[in-house]
């Protein structure tokens, strides 16, 4: 009779107490994980000088907690709450990738296609043969569109409603920065593109899509990317830390032109219900279905396996996928985002169904967006699983000999994302000067150890920082190693560093003539954002290297330039951060004038 019963109960579709509790476990209790973030984050706040920030947890279709701390508008003394929207930058492109992965699905795209097949107003001047952008590369940041053009990209009082048209006239006139699949480099002007594809494939504007297939069916009621629609009291205010350090000021109100690439504004509560539609393999909380598990699997895919690709997590389809320094919590996907003045942690685990969002309305010396956003996942994933961060991995410092001759090898000029560094073999180990182009650069002794990893004395101010010349693709680089960004512990994050000049480097005399001098921007897009774009420029040769520099915000930022011809030159070095930000782009230049990425300067009288 009882097992009667129980097939009786079954074919009913009810369940007996013994299967229920196996099907539905118990929530995980997070209350202590709450206490402790309810006490760190005002700690954390207040040592940041943070004005404001808003938090959502998710545990499957369950918010933990959607709540904000600070204040949205510090004079009017409006607090942040779960509710108040927060410019989300980058994870934008999230949502993006998302609108034309819905493409995709009703076969109305084709990722391996060329992008101009639906953009067609794109184009570029040639220069790699048989390299093809296709919307594929676009989306896992491996097309080699420039990074970023970001003259009125984000403008003050008012939108550059007519942007996306001048951006197609400058890429008209760049080149692409490497061929397709050579190396993941981040490009925001290559997701601006995806704005218009969605646009010219369904005829219907990228705001109005947007709302109508993605926010309204996750039930994201208050999210957009049009930022200029979003009515006062219902966004958080930015803010900076001044340079005192003594609190923070109100900024100006920013308009992200760059819609697809990271508009978006949303809150708390909307971004939970994004994190459960993910978790949910694009099923919304509302009951409908965004997308299909099949395609969120393909989203969550890697879609390169490149030597050049040297980054601590691989590329998916709209998401960064893993985390080395991370990996004790599981498989993740992320993607954060940054404006000029709000900073966003977005990240879920799809095995664990856990995901966290952290915004902050404030720029400042210490972003803590990531520090909060580690912390909470982290807690989640110890309360859920048990598990915990393991210990960091020692700095292996015992010493080991390397003949000189092989140091020598080593020896050169590197190009690196703070501009030229100068290697020097001696019979210690190799002597760096980083930032060689700065009077008064200290070299650093980097002493061999025995896991092959060149490191510092321990006083050293680089103490935490290792070294390892390598062979990668051809090209001669230097790989880091950098502490681990993990809770508590973990893998140290290694990327690329440096990047040797190529062997027969030259300054043709054209280009030695013009390393003189001042240069002036002559044609920023009015109300650009300030600080966005460089108030100055000039050419230097350092070391017989040379270099451009451009002041933003009054900092010199230096990139090396390999000469192409008199007129003709290319940013240059396989950094983690050049890469990622112009390496490759193209310079050019007449006696008085320079232009790259879309900035043109013009040489000071005297």
């Amino acid at each position: 009779m009882v097992g009667w019963a129980v097939v009786v109960l079954a074919t009913l579709g009810l369940a007996t107490p013994a299967a229920a509790a196996a099907a539905d476990p118990p929530p995980v209790d997070y209350d202590a994980v709450l206490a402790t973030l309810d006490r760190e984050i005002p700690a954390a706040m207040e040592q940041a000088q943070t004005v404001g920030l808003t938090i959502a947890l998710v545990d499957g279709e369950r918010t933990v907690l959607a709540r904000g701390y600070g204040m949205a508008d510090a004079a009017a003394g409006r607090p942040v709450t779960a509710d108040t929207l927060f410019h989300i930058g980058s994870s934008s492109k999230t949502l993006t990738a998302a609108a034309v992965m819905q493409l995709v699905e009703q076969g109305r795209v084709d990722l391996d296609a060329p992008l101009k097949r639906y953009v067609p107003e794109f184009s570029m001047l040639p220069r790699f043969r048989d390299s093809v952008i296709t919307v594929r590369s676009v989306l896992d940041l491996h097309s080699g569109i420039p990074g970023d053009i970001l003259s009125g990209a984000i403008t003050t009082g008012r939108p550059y409603l007519g942007w996306q048209t001048w951006l197609f006239k400058q890429l008209a006139q760049q080149t692409a920065e490497r061929p397709v699949n050579t190396a993941w480099a981040y490009s925001n002007t290559g997701y601006s593109m995806l704005q218009n594809l969605i646009e010219n494939v369904t005829g219907v504007g990228f705001l109005e899509y947007t709302r109508t297939h993605l926010f309204g069916p996750m039930g994201m009621t208050a999210s957009t990317f049009d930022d200029a629609a979003i009515p006062e009291g219902s966004w958080a205010k930015p803010y900076a830390v001044n340079a005192q350090g003594t609190g923070a000021t109100e900024r100006p109100r920013e308009f992200f032109n760059q819609w697809s690439a990271g508009s978006a504004m949303s809150s708390a509560t909307d971004m939970a219900a994004y994190l459960k539609t993910m978790i949910a393999r694009g099923a919304t909380p509302t009951g409908e279905r965004i997308l299909q598990p099949s395609t969120v699997a393909q989203m969550l895919t890697p879609q390169t396996d490149l030597p050049l690709d040297i980054v601590n997590t691989r590329q998916g389809l709209g998401w960064y996928l893993g985390d080395d320094t991370n990996a004790w919590m599981g498989d993740a996907a992320s993607w954060n985002g940054d404006t000029i003045n709000y900073h966003t942690f977005l990240r879920w685990l799809p095995e664990l169904k856990l995901g966290v969002f952290v915004s902050v309305n404030t720029v400042g010396p210490a972003p803590i967006r990531d520090a909060v956003g580690v912390r909470a996942l982290g807690l989640m994933v110890t309360a859920k699983t048990g598990r915990t961060a393991p210990p960091l991995e020692p700095i292996d410092r015992r010493v080991a000999h390397v003949p000189l001759r092989q140091l020598r090898r080593v020896a050169g000029r590197y190009a690196t994302g703070g501009g030229l560094d100068l290697v020097r073999a001696t019979r210690r180990g190799l002597l760096l000067t980083p930032a060689a182009q700065n009077p008064g650069a200290t070299p650093v002794l980097m002493v061999p150890r025995r896991d092959g990893w060149y490191t510092p004395n321990a006083d050293s101010p680089l103490a935490t920082t290792s070294i390892k010349p390598a062979v990668v693709a051809g090209r001669h680089v230097l790989l880091e190693r950098a502490p681990s960004t993990a809770t508590g512990g973990g893998s140290p994050m290694i990327s690329v560093a440096a990047e040797r000049l190529p062997a027969g480097y030259r300054i043709p005399q054209a280009w030695r003539k013009r390393a003189r001098g001042d240069l002036r921007p002559v044609d920023v897009v009015p109300r650009t954002y300030p600080g966005i774009t460089p108030r100055a420029a000039r050419l230097r040769i350092v070391d017989g290297v040379l270099l451009l520099q451009r002041r933003t915000a009054g900092v010199w930022a230096t990139h090396v330039l390999v000469p192409h011809g008199p007129r003709r030159a290319y940013t240059f070095g396989l950094t983690a951060f050049q890469v990622a930000r112009g390496a490759g782009a193209l310079v050019r230049a007449t006696d008085d004038r320079l232009s790259v990425l879309g900035e043109s300067y013009r040489r000071v009288a005297g």
